[in-house]
């Protein structure tokens, strides 16, 4: 059970999947951040429209759109670390 566990850890799908989810939190935080705190709402808003391809506005599409669009870009950024870093033989 342990030597499972151990593989699954360095698992390079396991570690892109969790990095992805980790990035789909952070904009969750990033898209609900408007209702919580809206200072600044327009600056906020050019800047999710800028980074996410399709996103409109504070609506349930947009967020959507970008969640999907920061999971890939997490998966890209995660084949990327690990095509650069050497690898333990």
């Amino acid at each position: 059970m342990a030597k499972k566990a151990a593989a699954k850890k360095h698992n390079h799908t396991y570690f892109t999947h969790r990095l992805g989810l980790f990035f789909v939190a952070a904009y969750t935080l990033c898209f609900f951040w408007g209702f919580i705190y809206p200072v600044e709402m327009e600056l906020h808003m050019r800047m999710l429209r800028m980074m996410f391809v399709g996103f409109e506005g504070l609506d349930s599409t947009s967020f959507f759109y970008g969640a999907v669009q920061v999971y890939m870009w997490a998966w890209l950024y995660a084949f990327a670390w690990h095509a650069i870093m050497p690898h333990k033989k």
